[in-house]
């Protein structure tokens, strides 16, 4: 009598993998909302494809000056030259890289003052971490002798590098991260 007590108030085998079952599709069920909220509400997923084509910035030349210019909050030199410009939304950071006369580099870096850039320059300081980078025209780390700094602010993290391998035409590279 004492074992038929027992089995009454135990739920049968059948029972339990139902509420297993139950609690598993629940699960499921969340799990599925929760990725196509979090596929529609992100900026890089669940959006046109042509949203990044049109946010990254990739320019050379004239319209590269104007970017810079924009970039920097200064007018370039007139020596400037081989201009390149590139911005990118998904790492928050914009860069540039130009030649410009060496004897018009004190008065460049002058113009930029605004910036905060710990002055003066340090001889063979490279302000920026070797990463992968496909763009050709952004090579800094072949420098044979060169100076950098980066700035006393935090936001955006502002970076400069003085190629001087070429006595008469220095290479400016400059990048900023925003946090």
């Amino acid at each position: 009598m004492f074992e038929k007590e027992k089995k009454k108030n135990r739920p049968s085998n059948q029972r339990a993998y139902l509420r297993g079952d139950v609690i598993l599709l629940i699960m499921i069920i969340v799990l599925g909302i929760l990725l196509v909220v979090a596929y529609f509400s992100s900026p890089i997923i669940g959006t046109d494809p042509d949203y990044f084509r049109e946010k990254f910035i990739d320019v050379d030349g004239d319209s590269a000056r104007n970017r810079i210019e924009q970039f920097l909050g200064t007018f370039l030199p007139i020596s400037a030259s081989n201009l390149h410009f590139s911005a990118s939304p998904l790492n928050q950071s914009e860069q540039t890289r130009f030649d410009l006369r060496s004897d018009d580099v004190p008065a460049f870096l002058d113009s930029i003052g605004h910036l905060c850039f710990e002055m003066p320059l340090q001889e063979n300081f490279m302000p920026f971490g070797y990463h992968e980078n496909n763009k050709t025209w952004w090579r800094p780390h072949s420098a044979t002798q060169f100076m950098g700094s980066q700035t006393c602010g935090d936001n955006p993290i502002w970076q400069l590098m003085v190629d001087q391998s070429d006595d008469d035409m220095w290479i400016i590279y400059m990048i900023a991260w925003s946090t």
